[in-house]
């Protein structure tokens, strides 16, 4: 009889499709649970479930600590009482008839507000998915969701004006303590970037002393933070871009204005994650020619967006 069962699911199709691409934590996850059967199906009930985690997987060769264990994934609650929440589209408990053809229910749950990202770095990743049975039995469909952690309305205010840092420098000689001379720079960025924006960076050195400052690069850096139990944090820096400005002669000074893109799938906020996190920043260095060493500034940068409702996607279900 279980045979004969196996043998109609697997006779029979099973999807998961959603009104949208991507969902952010707060929202409704809406979409259908699709059935195309070609023969009669006694079904007593339909059921899908969440689940979200956040998995660290990093080489041993890779680890500061060589014998630290495997770190376990970290489920992120998306229900305060249940782990992994189901919700019931269809039940009967004596079981009922589904016709051959094309049959879909309807999904509607609710994200909650205090979740990550969705996020897959060098070392880790966050994923939510969703996955239906039908009655009983082993699950039939399975699809992953995209969150979307938007940034709260007050913490954008507080960053939308533009960011600034100063940094004087005395270049000395290895040898020679006096007559040091000094560099003014001066770095400004704007608060809060969307993904797949643009960095409007401005740097402003002021060179009065008789040192040629022959090579200033600025870059943009993706910081990804991995934190094991009983083990060192685990940093992965990456740069994104770089871009060599030029130069400044000896008793000048010269502004700088550049633009920096930022990737599309920077959109990550990973607040309410406690292994995994993600920072951004834009790093200026100023190197000298000589046996002097080098200048460096840097701002960080919060990339994400506001919370904006987007329509769904047309569905003939």
């Amino acid at each position: 009889m279980l045979l004969k069962k196996l043998h109609l699911l697997k006779m029979n199709t099973f999807r998961l499709v959603f009104d949208k691409d991507f969902f952010y934590s707060g929202d409704y996850v809406t979409g259908h649970f699709v059935i195309q059967n070609s023969s009669p199906m006694n079904i007593k009930a339909i059921i899908l479930a969440f689940k979200g985690q956040a998995k660290i997987s990093i080489p041993k060769s890779a680890l500061r600590n060589a014998s630290s264990s495997k770190p376990k994934p970290i489920c992120i609650l998306l229900d305060k009482t249940c782990p992994t929440p189901q919700i019931r589209l269809f039940r009967c408990a004596t079981g009922c008839i589904i016709e051959p053809g094309e049959h879909a229910y309807r999904i509607s749950y609710k994200l909650p507000k205090l979740i990550p990202s969705s996020y897959e770095g060098t070392f880790g990743k966050i994923q939510y998915k969703a996955t239906a049975f039908v009655g009983v039995g082993e699950s039939v469909a399975e699809s992953e969701i995209t969150v979307i952690k938007a940034l709260d309305a007050l913490y954008y205010e507080s960053l939308a004006s533009p960011q600034r840092a100063c940094k004087i420098k005395a270049f000395n000689r290895l040898s020679m303590v006096s007559n040091s001379r000094s560099v003014f720079v001066q770095l400004s960025l704007p608060g809060v970037i969307s993904p797949a924006g643009k960095i409007y960076a401005e740097l402003n050195v002021s060179n009065p002393s008789g040192i040629h400052l022959s090579n200033i690069t600025l870059y943009l850096i993706r910081t990804e933070k991995f934190i094991i139990p009983n083990c060192a944090e685990q940093l992965v820096k990456i740069i994104l871009e770089n871009v060599d400005l030029g130069s400044v002669d000896a008793g000048a000074g010269k502004s700088f204005k550049q633009t920096l893109v930022v990737p599309n799938n920077c959109d990550r906020n990973l607040a309410h994650c406690s292994i995994i996190d993600v920072n951004h920043s834009v790093k200026a260095v100023i190197r000298p020619s000589g046996l002097y060493s080098k200048l460096s500034l840097k701002l960080p940068v919060v990339v994400g967006t506001l919370y904006r409702n987007v329509e769904p996607l047309v569905s003939k279900y």
